[in-house]
């Protein structure tokens, strides 16, 4: 056995478990170490800082496949460049770019050699570093989508820069819940007149932050654009933030696991969301992430231990219950090899 990390809802966790990746306070500090042990007092400081989700160290099976698209030290220091350069926007001080092209290029480089690896967005957010982590997965999934939909490398760059900063205008408002949509003072005609004037980004990654609300069928906010009017990078990042905020915020305050918020996904196409680019979010994300507890259409349960780059609805499972007489071979179902089996449902943990 080895050891491992689980996303579990802070409901689920119990006394006992140790946390299983650093938890920073809004200045980049480690407030609480990979590997602190969950004591009530740590549990009721996690509910103070409005945790809803954290990483529990668990022992699990050799064979699980836990490769990760974006190595977690890549993603905590992009995230960290972005806090700084939020809170130099927040303290109206001038604003350091070079830490933005740099967090976008270190995902960009990461991703790129590792296109082989479906996604998976989860994290531990506070109130205070949500902002901040938000951005840094939608960056991760729009250079993803990017690449699917055939965007030269050359200008993946500017993709992401312009989904980092894709909700930098939430800052420059006093209360971006009272700005009111298709207006001026809305967060994203903010942050489109603030970056178009930075002439370190360009006017592609500007207009990220304009359009990011638009719909296809020319419902969303600020312009009621739809179509081709929309730029390809906006409808990526449209799509990237609302997978994001459908496994943070769920729906009706309730989050969602990553194949409940893929069937929303699915339930926008041709409205929300262009159809081409639904189906290459669908090739491209973490269906039923590893360690998952499904049962199939049979009857028989078991846990997802790998991934097909390009079938996530096709994993790979363990089975439960194999008595030793057994074959070995029997424990292991391969979807991808058998298209009668299907998962029904995931269980709990």
């Amino acid at each position: 056995m080895r050891c491992n990390m689980r996303y579990v809802d802070m409901e689920q966790a119990e006394l006992g478990q140790l946390l299983g990746r650093d938890l920073y306070d809004n200045g980049g500090r480690i407030l609480l170490k990979s590997g602190t042990k969950l004591y009530p007092s740590v549990i009721s400081k996690l509910k103070q800082l409005q945790v809803s989700s954290l990483f529990i160290l668990e022992e699990e099976a050799e064979d699980f496949d836990r490769r990760e698209l974006v190595a977690a030290k890549t993603k905590d220091e992009a995230i960290q460049k972005l806090y700084e350069t939020f809170n130099q926007v927040r303290l109206k001080q001038d604003m350091d770019l070079k830490s933005v092209h740099h967090a976008a290029q270190i995902l960009l480089d990461e991703i790129m050699n590792r296109n082989d690896y479906l996604l998976y967005l989860q994290d531990i957010r506070t109130s205070d570093t949500y902002l901040p982590i938000h951005s840094v997965n939608v960056c991760i999934l729009s250079i993803v989508l990017g690449q699917r939909s055939n965007i030269p490398p050359i200008k993946l760059k500017d993709l992401a820069v312009g989904a980092l900063l894709h909700d930098i205008g939430k800052i420059l408002v006093d209360d971006p819940t009272l700005s009111t949509p298709g207006k001026s003072n809305h967060h994203t005609w903010k942050g489109f007149e603030f970056l178009r004037k930075k002439f370190e980004v360009s006017l592609l990654s500007a207009h990220v932050c304009l359009q990011h609300h638009e719909n296809i069928d020319g419902t969303g906010i600020p312009r009621g654009a739809s179509g081709s009017e929309i730029p390809l990078f906006s409808q990526i990042v449209s799509m990237a933030n609302h997978y994001d905020h459908l496994l943070y915020h769920g729906k009706e305050d309730h989050q969602l696991l990553p194949y409940e918020a893929c069937e929303e996904i699915m339930g926008l196409a041709n409205r929300k969301f262009d159809i081409q680019l639904v189906q290459h979010f669908l090739h491209s994300v973490n269906v039923y992430p590893t360690g998952t507890h499904v049962q199939l259409n049979t009857g028989e349960r078991g846990t997802v231990i790998s991934q097909h780059k390009g079938l996530p609805t096709r994993p790979v499972i363990r089975l439960h219950e194999v008595t030793e007489s057994e074959n070995e071979n029997k424990k292991i179902v391969d979807l991808s090899k058998l298209p009668t089996i299907f998962i029904d449902h995931t269980l709990p943990k």
